[in-house]
């Protein structure tokens, strides 16, 4: 009689032990499907360099910058600049990404109680030199016009 009771108590121990594993694997598929990961700050300023590659232009005016990126004490943390030539598609898809880039860098900030100096970037002037886009005063900016990934 006792070794009927275990065989009873185990099988039912098993049959719950089954359907709550059940259960969870499919909450887990309910809850994963349609689930995408954000973007990267860095994937958004690739994105962002890809869409400006193209810095032709004729004359200064062709020319722009754009802030990305935000700091701790609030600012952009670098100047991104780019040729009007690349049309307003491009530019209002920059728009976004940029705003993109200042949210990430804000909840990335946040989530690691960054600190900074508080010092804000001066604001970057574009000029058309030799047919390219370039930023003509101080920024944080390396040269194919992405941040310096060295300075935050």
């Amino acid at each position: 009689m006792n070794l009927f009771r275990i065989c009873i108590v185990f099988a039912l121990a098993w049959s719950l032990l089954a359907c709550s594993s059940a259960s969870s694997d499919e909450a887990f598929e309910v809850e994963s499907v349609g689930t995408e990961l954000p973007p990267t700050i860095e994937v958004v300023h690739q994105e962002m360099e890809a869409i400006a590659e193209n810095r032709y232009c004729d004359v200064d005016s062709d020319c722009a910058t754009m802030p990305i990126g935000q700091r701790a004490c609030g600012g952009p943390s670098a100047h991104m600049v780019y040729s009007k030539q690349i049309g307003t598609q491009a530019i209002v898809a920059l728009e976004n990404l940029a705003k993109q880039s200042a949210e990430l860098a804000q909840q990335t900030n946040q989530r690691n109680q960054m600190m900074s100096t508080c010092q804000m970037l001066p604001p970057a002037v574009a000029a058309c030199i030799e047919q390219r886009c370039v930023i003509t005063s101080p920024s944080n900016l390396l040269e194919s016009g992405t941040p310096d990934p060295n300075l935050k």
